[in-house]
């Protein structure tokens, strides 16, 4: 499918969705989050959406790479604007960890857990990821994009880099998941998810967020690295961070960026 063809085939889902004001597909874009911040902001209370082929420049978290082949995959980014940073904004992208995971299973993938703080896993493997960028506009009001990786149809043989290890049983794609959905399937159960999440995220409580997180917490009681300690996985905490506990000293400390990597050897029991 091209560009074109996804247009058409997606044409309606912003007249069904009044807070989707704008929905753009290209065939090809360096990075999806990078073409929205370069374009006039959404209103208040609306969203612009935007979905490419292939990304030749798709950016992951702390500076990584995100790699999906020509075709492979769903490449979204959707912006939201509001009057002022929103409280718990640190939590956002647990939030909407939860809205595509439901998103994924109502097209029947079966469950789709969460690794904190924005990886969508399922049967231990990565499918997909979640990077949210945010910026303060000059009258203060606050922009959010999300941009969401959603593996589809991967090329046989296709591994991780080595930026992304402790992934000990690889990649997943939905037609590994038993689902052969096209892109348009995907997008829209997807775009309106992450629509509703941005759009609605003020009016959750964060501590819902939190819990519905933990529900699908991959790392929870995992052995697991953080730097150069060894730790285990708690909750998530009422602010968004993960609790870790030193295996050493059995220390408890509470992150809120890292990159935690479960041992890759070890399942969760």
């Amino acid at each position: 499918m091209n560009a074109s063809r996804l247009q058409h085939a997606l044409m309606d889902l912003a007249a069904a969705d009044g807070a989707l004001s704008a929905l753009h597909v290209f065939d090809e874009l360096p990075s999806t989050n990078t073409w929205l911040a370069e374009q006039p902001e959404a209103a208040i209370d609306a969203a612009h959406a935007v979905i490419a082929l292939h990304q030749t420049a798709g950016r992951g978290r702390q500076g990584k790479t995100w790699h999906a082949p020509a075709g492979s995959g769903l490449c979204l980014s959707v912006s939201s604007t509001y009057r002022a940073m929103p409280g718990h904004a640190s939590a956002l992208a647990l939030a909407l960890g939860v809205h595509v995971a439901r998103a994924l299973e109502s097209i029947g993938t079966g469950e789709v857990m969460l690794k904190w703080p924005n990886d969508l896993v399922w049967q231990d493997r990565k499918l997909g990821g979640i990077l949210v960028e945010t910026k303060t506009l000059p009258d203060k009001r606050f922009q959010v994009i999300a941009g969401v990786g959603v593996n589809i149809a991967l090329p046989d043989g296709f591994e991780l880099s080595s930026d992304s290890s402790g992934w000990a049983e690889g990649v997943a794609d939905l037609v590994r998941a038993g689902i052969t959905p096209g892109i348009a399937d995907v997008a829209r159960a997807i775009i309106p998810e992450v629509v509703d999440c941005l759009i609605g995220y003020e009016q959750i409580p964060v501590s819902d967020t939190v819990e519905a997180f933990n529900r699908r917490h991959w790392l929870l009681e995992r052995p697991a690295t953080l730097g150069e300690r060894m730790v285990r996985c708690a909750a998530v905490q009422s602010d968004g961070r993960l609790r870790v506990v030193d295996m050493l000293d059995g220390a408890e400390h509470d992150v809120d960026s890292a990159d935690v990597m479960p041992l890759a050897w070890t399942k969760a029991s």
